[in-house]
């Protein structure tokens, strides 16, 4: 799943080859854990960013590998505003794991990256703009209606209302 996420998102640099020869070394049980080692939803999430940076590429007639840091930079503060920080972060993420995949050099620590970024987050901010709407009393009731009978019921119901009673945040 892994090559054909990278390889169908970085054409015309198709190093594809490369990683099934660079995988040929390894036994079926460790290409299998590799290949598991990101979960569908994150490998389907990057195969979503590496196409729309395959077309952003594609629009400035450039390669999309390898990738200049600054390259990168460029495209991030062109989403910037446009979409959430967090998907930038996601970008940025997809673009060196298949970098990394492909074995191909890509820094994404790169100081005028990392600024581009910092840049972004201060004008922008990093939280999404709408603040979710607070969960009340009489919903958390419902909720905790809804649990089922049995011990699952009971030990779901038990953890919600502690949690609110707890005035508990997500890291917590």
């Amino acid at each position: 799943m892994a090559e054909n996420v990278v390889a169908a998102a970085l054409e015309p640099h198709t190093k594809a080859n490369a990683i099934v020869i660079a995988s040929a070394a390894l036994s079926e049980a460790a290409i299998g854990y590799a290949r598991q080692a990101l979960s569908p939803a994150t490998w389907r999430a990057y195969g979503s960013h590496l196409r729309a940076w395959k077309a952003w590429c594609r629009n400035k007639d450039i390669a999309p590998a390898p990738a200049a840091p600054a390259l990168v930079a460029n495209h991030l503060a062109e989403l910037a505003g446009k979409r959430a920080y967090v998907i930038l972060t996601s970008r940025l993420s997809a673009i060196a794991q298949a970098h990394a995949l492909l074995r191909l050099p890509f820094d994404n620590r790169d100081p005028e990256l990392r600024k581009t970024l910092q840049g972004i987050a201060r004008a922008h901010g990093t939280r999404p703009k709408r603040q979710a709407a607070p969960l009340l009393t009489a919903d958390v009731i419902k909720v905790a209606a809804l649990c089922g009978g049995g011990l699952r019921g009971e030990r779901d119901r038990a953890l919600i209302m502690l949690g609110f009673a707890g005035a508990f945040q997500r890291p917590s």
